[in-house]
């Protein structure tokens, strides 16, 4: 939303508040001929009342962000307090209030992989729902209890697996950008570059602390299909166990079908933990160095390479064909055949013993059903998670998070002598270009900061500070 003041007494006419994450960012525009001194107070008077600001440049205007902004009302009063605006301003929409237009293709495959969690989350429902009518009026007989207990312990894990999808499925990018602060400030440190008061103050309000709990959950977030999946296979493993516990009547002979789901899913989960996510230009250039062929043999491992996450949807989806034929072919028809065989007891068995199984098997019927339901559940939920990505970031350049860190930087380099300028340009570059979460190039990053440097020098709003001489020992500024 862009704020304009026409009052002849106002010395800044244009404020843009704009959404960065679930935070807002203004953008305060230095008037033309504007008095640097006075600009110079209205930054400081800001920085006093605790606002993170930094000086840029867009669009060849020069301007003072304002980040991380939780309260709108304050800024305003404390610009009206300092006199730096007068009068009501008027009010206009700008670019940044549109939301884009994206198609619902587009909307989900953005969110496949917390899609794919909450389409888990049912599954595991009626899974733990299927071990526990398994174990219907068994509870004294512990032996016999087994199979639903096996099949309701591979609910719960996949559970607590999927919700993980849920919740840090989607990089935060809030997060990203304190991360990515936290990054710059301890890299400035240890590389012993110096950094003006005002842009340490920057620093420290938008860095993310460095505690165990955020270490934890930017972890979640980095690694959330990793750490689901090594759960998920933990939970194939317990599966395979609840096939061979799932006996019927007084044969002993387990189920092979659930056995081989077990298998599968622990394949599936595991083998895309392990494989390294690779784009197809890296996996071209391997080939060709290792003199090899675009075979089928070839293609589909380089298939499966470029998305490790569809040997995950795979493996799990041709566990649910097995999921969805064992009850079928196997199960149902083998209880059914038992009631049948033992409506007038069994040989060699008590009617206590007979009425147990037959007991059991009831519960094994109805449970069957539940697990074509939870099988139809997971191969929705597997063919959205093969079409997922390990990475799952937020692109902060869309977002408007990168303008952010590239203006503190370029802030940070126009302190120093023009002389140190451009290797500063090209080492943070190199830096920044090094981070995941940065998808610029070096060459990108390098031509960004050095256009925002070379726009300070004429900034109002900027304050250079004189970096040490060649006599004076570098201070470090953390």
């Amino acid at each position: 939303m862009q704020y304009h003041w026409s009052h002849a007494d106002s010395l800044i006419r244009d404020i843009e508040f704009k959404p960065v994450g679930k935070h807002t960012e203004a953008l305060i525009y230095a008037p033309a001929g504007a008095e640097k001194e006075r600009l110079s107070e209205v930054a400081a008077s800001l920085r006093s009342a605790g606002f993170a600001v930094v000086p840029d440049v867009k669009d060849d205007r020069q301007l003072l962000r304002v980040e991380k902004l939780e309260d709108k009302a304050l800024m305003l009063n404390v610009l009206e307090h300092h006199g730096t605006i007068k009068g009501a301003p008027t009010l206009q929409a700008t670019e940044a209030d549109k939301k884009p237009h994206e198609s619902f293709s587009q909307k989900f495959r953005k969110h496949t992989v917390e899609t794919a969690g909450y389409g888990y989350l049912l599954a595991d429902a009626l899974m733990i729902a299927s071990g526990l009518l398994r174990m219907k009026g068994l509870w004294k007989n512990p032996e016999e209890l087994k199979g639903g207990m096996n099949e309701m312990g591979t609910g719960l894990i996949w559970a607590t697996a999927n919700s993980g999808l849920v919740f840090y499925g989607k990089k935060n990018p809030d997060v990203q950008l304190g991360v990515a602060m936290r990054g710059l400030k301890s890299y400035l440190a240890e590389q012993g570059i110096d950094v003006p008061r005002e842009d340490q103050e920057f620093l420290a309000q938008l860095a993310r602390p460095e505690t165990v709990v955020n270490r934890a959950e930017e972890f979640a977030y980095n690694h959330p299909t990793q750490i689901n999946n090594s759960i998920e296979a933990l939970g194939g493993l317990k599966l395979l166990n609840a096939g061979r516990t799932q006996t019927i009547g007084f044969d002993k002979k387990p189920n092979y079908y659930k056995m081989a789901q077990g298998a599968l899913v622990f394949g599936g989960m595991g083998g895309s933990v392990v494989l390294p996510e690779k784009s197809a230009a890296v996996l071209a250039e391997e080939a060709k160095e290792k003199h090899q062929g675009e075979g089928f043999l070839s293609h589909q491992i380089h298939w499966f390479a470029q998305k490790p996450l569809r040997v995950a949807g795979w493996g799990a989806g041709i566990n649910n064909v097995f999921g969805l034929i064992g009850p079928a072919v196997y199960e149902r028809p083998a209880i059914k055949a038992f009631m049948q065989s033992s409506a007038q007891g069994v040989e060699g068995k008590t009617s206590a013993q007979v009425a147990l199984q037959r007991q059991k098997a009831q519960n094994y019927l109805g449970a069957s059903g539940l697990n074509i339901g939870t099988s139809v559940a997971f191969l929705m939920a597997n063919g959205m998670y093969s079409m997922g990505s390990k990475d799952t970031g937020v692109d902060l350049k869309s977002s408007g998070a990168l303008d952010q860190l590239y203006a503190v930087t370029a802030h940070v380099i126009a302190s120093h002598p023009k002389a140190q300028q451009s290797g500063l340009i090209n080492q943070l570059a190199g830096y920044f270009s090094a981070k995941e979460d940065i998808k610029d190039s070096a060459a990108d990053i390098a031509l960004a900061l050095r256009t925002r440097v070379e726009g300070l020098s004429q900034s109002p709003w900027a304050q250079r500070v004189q970096a040490p001489s060649s006599a004076e020992a570098p201070q470090r500024s953390f």
